[in-house]
């Protein structure tokens, strides 16, 4: 038994011993190869994983209503390339001409500099070396032509990488409400049709390389993206250009914090400009946030419209009605409400304390006729739809701000001083899109940016008018509102911006901000109505927010004039158009040079001839004798300026920023006048301005 156990002592000691020098073989080996072999091993992983890796599509553009240009995406291009693969002959013969040339392109560096970096970089099998990045496609051509690089992809290197910049040809103009995608910051109509816009994405294998560098490999497996949809609003341009400098001017003349101006059609809802400006450090105005959309105020003397309507809608008023506004002060339970009027209106009808803009009219009747029950008034008010939002298709819309008798801030005050304008809050685009039911008949329809999606220039998806409310009211009352607001344009509180050329209605409002702290006094000015009073075509609102009191602060003075300015300008262009006949002369072309694709769809549509065989993607210059469409290649203007003149404003556009050119643009059309010259040297980050027309 003995003898057993220790036989069985003897292995159990032998398989530990044996244990023990495999652990160490086995340890030895780990340390090895993290020593001498490690970094070998990494390296060769880091070369030879391959992998399918996504590939962003071009995002797509957005136009406004007539075909102009307001978002685009431009094609850049990184350029890079991979030393090891040339011949030792090549690379040797050509490396000092490569860094003489690359000198050219980066001129923080010296040829010298260039060439060391790129033999460093051979030497030690790197096999990616980033040359340029931001690259304009007409500069990818130049790299070409390099020595060593000029072999191509396999036997010089050369490495081409697409990317993309986003711009906006008109800069600032209505830039917030075009707005961008940042990470996951989703702002205006670049946010809210991102899944559009985006496309979806492609694959390509690719390699990693040395550095944790991605190269490109040919496989008949890869995935070619699909661009995205492009995006087509009812905003005219035009408009918007004319709503912006218009609402700017009114913003500098009276030194004011912000303001926003909205133009919106009244049978359809579509917003036809909007105008979002607030005052810079520097002292210029700049769209740096959406107020007709996000920012929520108490509205004032524009909200006595609701209180007016449902007094008028429930029988308990009458516009031929007395009401005795008194010396211009009353009391409503030790609170004091004051009209504007100096000695105030003493006895006046419904009518007139409208047009004059009368809060304790107002809040007489309203307290005198719903104050034994107030929630009455806002379940009115919310039987009207204006306690909730919009449901616009932008992001940032706030929730209208108006409480019931339950919240804990009501109090004595709240009903009548909610009759005017006071302890409630709504946005610019909320109080015009119920002025805008006015003019629509009692109709309410949803304010809308976007008229259709487009994917290869055909309509994929188009929007239509949406109704939110089809009666605000009853046709009577809608009558005694349409002439009480008439009325404040004739006689009322602004009568100055009247016109017996261009009829128009409206409200004017001048509301005290954070009246409860002390200090200097500050006011938001506001205007909304809509024109002509006949056929009513456009309903608009402006709010100026905070203008230097110095300087004035009422409604009629500092935001009705907004108003007016787009009316005047907008109401003759429409007479304009009436007293127009539609006459078009075949035998001129609308334009002088173009894009083959473009010229073929013309000669199709006019059912010319042509002697087009050239590729769709050349720029051809354009004759015609009525019959026969000529066109021919136009030279080879590479490093100078060409002959813009007739070119769709996106075409040059695209030729010029891939020029390094800076385009400023003036006007709307076609190019019609350039400010650089054909044939002139082009320097880089050189300005040139189009005029359009």
């Amino acid at each position: 038994m003995k003898e057993q156990v220790g036989f069985i002592s003897k292995r159990m000691i032998i398989l530990a011993l044996m244990l023990v020098v495999f652990a160490a073989a086995v340890l030895y080996k780990i340390v090895h190869i993290q020593q001498k072999e490690g970094g070998f091993l990494v390296k060769q992983a880091s070369q030879t994983t391959v992998t399918f890796r996504e590939v962003k599509p071009d995002r797509g553009n957005i136009y406004d209503a007539n075909g102009n240009l307001l978002v685009t995406t431009l094609p850049l291009y990184t350029i890079a390339m991979d030393p090891t693969v040339s011949s030792d002959e090549l690379f040797n013969s050509g490396i000092k001409g490569l860094g003489d040339s690359l000198s050219i392109q980066l001129p923080s560096k010296s040829a010298k500099e260039i060439s060391k970096k790129i033999k460093r970089y051979r030497a030690a099998g790197r096999r990616y070396i980033p040359l340029k990045r931001n690259v304009p496609f007409h500069e990818v051509a130049k790299f070409e032509t390099f020595p060593i690089l000029k072999k191509g992809r396999f036997k010089g290197g050369l490495i081409k990488e697409n990317d993309t910049k986003r711009t906006k040809p008109f800069k600032s103009i209505a830039s917030r409400t075009l707005g961008y995608v940042k990470d996951s910051l989703l702002v205006g109509l670049e946010g809210a049709y991102s899944s559009y816009l985006k496309g979806e994405n492609g694959y390509r294998l690719m390699q990693k390389i040395s550095g944790g560098e991605w190269k490109p490999i040919p496989s008949s497996e890869d995935v070619v993206p699909v661009d995205g949809a492009d995006i087509v609003m009812h905003m005219d341009i035009r408009i918007q250009d004319m709503a912006h400098n218009v609402l700017k001017k009114q913003l500098q003349k009276f030194e004011a914090e912000a303001g926003c101006v909205v133009l919106m059609e009244v049978e359809t809802g579509a917003i036809k400009a909007i105008v979002n400006l607030k005052r810079t450090r520097e002292n210029e105005y700049a769209e740096v946030y959406n107020y007709a959309v996000g920012e929520r105020t108490e509205p004032g003397s524009t909200f006595k419209l609701f209180s007016y309507m449902l007094a008028l809608d429930d029988g308990l008023i009458d516009t031929a009605e007395i009401i005795d506004a008194g010396n211009g002060i009353y009391k409503f339970h030790n609170q004091k409400i004051e009209d504007s009027h100096r000695g105030g209106f003493g006895k006046i009808t419904v009518k007139e304390a409208f047009e004059k803009s009368s809060n304790i009219a107002i809040a007489k009747l309203i307290e005198e006729h719903y104050g034994e029950n107030p929630q009455e008034f806002i379940d009115r008010l919310a039987s009207l739809g204006i306690k909730e939002k919009l449901g616009l298709e932008i992001p940032g819309e706030r929730t209208p701000d108006i409480k019931d008798t339950d919240d804990p801030k009501w109090s004595l005050v709240s009903l009548p001083w909610m009759a005017f304008g006071y302890e409630l809050q709504m946005t610019p685009l909320q109080i015009l899109t119920y002025y805008n039911a006015i003019a629509n008949d009692g109709e309410v329809v949803k304010p809308f940016f976007v008229k259709e999606i487009r994917r290869a220039g055909r309509p994929i998806y188009e929007f239509e008018p949406e109704q939110l409310n089809n009666a605000i009211c009853s046709k009577e009352t809608l009558g005694k509102l349409r002439e009480m607001m008439e009325g404040v344009v004739s006689r009322g509180t602004a009568k100055n911006i009247y016109s017996e050329r261009f009829s128009s209605a409206g409200k004017t409002g001048t509301c005290q901000l954070e009246y409860w702290k002390e200090g200097a006094k500050q006011y938001q000015s506001s205007f909304v109505g809509y024109f002509p009073v006949e056929n009513p075509k456009y309903s608009c609102i402006s709010v100026v927010y905070k203008p230097n009191t110095k300087k004035g602060f009422y409604g009629n003075i500092v935001a009705a004039p907004v108003f007016e300015e787009l009316r005047n300008l907008l109401y003759s262009e429409q007479v304009a158009e009436m007293n127009t006949i539609d006459t078009v002369n075949y035998s001129q072309l609308p334009m002088t040079k173009g894009f083959g694709d473009e010229l073929s769809d013309i000669a199709q549509e006019l059912q010319w001839a042509s002697n087009m065989d050239q590729n769709s993607s050349e720029l051809l210059s354009i004759k015609n004798d009525g019959k026969v469409l000529k066109v021919k290649k136009m030279s080879n203007l590479d490093g100078v300026v060409p002959n813009l003149v007739g070119l769709s404003f996106k075409d040059a556009l695209f030729i010029l920023e891939n020029k390094g050119m800076n385009v400023k643009v003036n006007g709307f059309g076609k190019v019609k006048k350039q400010s650089v010259k054909m044939g002139a040297k082009i320097s880089k980050g050189q300005e040139i301005t189009l005029e359009l027309g």
